[in-house]
């Protein structure tokens, strides 16, 4: 299981009401499913919170050696209070691949 773990607080902007995606920090993890054995069920998590619950938070996965979002990955809630959402089992590539997580509104 892949896990990113990050607090997000994202503010009203008047101009720009909120960015579409940022990268969280500089962290990239490289995943190769063939070190698992049998068949490996992954999922994205995060732990996020926003400071308005009428505009929701997300997350998601970002597979970076290919330039494209990992399907069936974006998380999002519309807690003022910290919690942890679980995408679904999401089916990751063959092959070594480095990933990063990315937050957005």
């Amino acid at each position: 299981m892949w896990s990113a773990v990050a607090q997000m607080v994202l503010q009203r902007n008047t101009i720009n009401v909120f960015p579409t995606w940022v990268d969280f920090g500089e962290i990239i993890r490289i995943h190769n499913e063939a070190d698992f054995g049998g068949v490996p069920a992954s999922h994205f998590e995060a732990i996020l919170r926003t400071a308005d619950a009428l505009v929701p938070v997300r997350a998601r996965l970002f597979n970076v050696t290919d330039s494209e979002v990992v399907s069936g990955s974006q998380v999002a809630t519309s807690s003022t209070i910290a919690v942890r959402v679980r995408s679904p089992v999401m089916a990751l590539p063959v092959g070594e691949r480095l990933y990063k997580a990315q937050f957005g509104a």
